[in-house]
């Protein structure tokens, strides 16, 4: 496994290995658990994928599949209220949002 810190810093091992050398650099649970959650995308076709390493054509098929997704399940909220809310505040998963960032720094093909 091998995640990429916000610096650009890559580390390498196992989940456990990884997790107390987060600590030892001062990283509370919460955001050592975010970076193991945005480091990774399931793929249906692949299984788990390092964001950083996709094609940036099945990047961006991912960030679409995800948002259609989203937008399906916004049909069953009933509270107008709730609907706006969640409208406006777009989606909060995190894989998502790291694969955004991710193609973002891509140059276009």
């Amino acid at each position: 496994m091998r995640i990429r810190l916000d610096n650009g810093t890559s580390i390498e091992g196992e989940q456990d290995q990884i997790t107390h050398i987060l600590k030892l650099m001062g990283y509370g649970t919460k955001r050592i658990e975010e970076l193991f959650e945005s480091a990774y995308y399931n793929s249906s076709s692949r299984g788990p994928l390092l964001i950083v390493e996709m094609t940036t054509t099945h990047l961006r098929n991912a960030i679409t599949k995800f948002y259609v997704e989203w937008v399906k399940a916004l049909n069953t909220i009933r509270d107008p209220k709730v609907y706006v809310r969640t409208l406006l505040a777009g989606p909060d998963d995190t894989t998502w949002r790291a694969m955004m960032v991710e193609y973002s720094k891509r140059d276009p093909e």
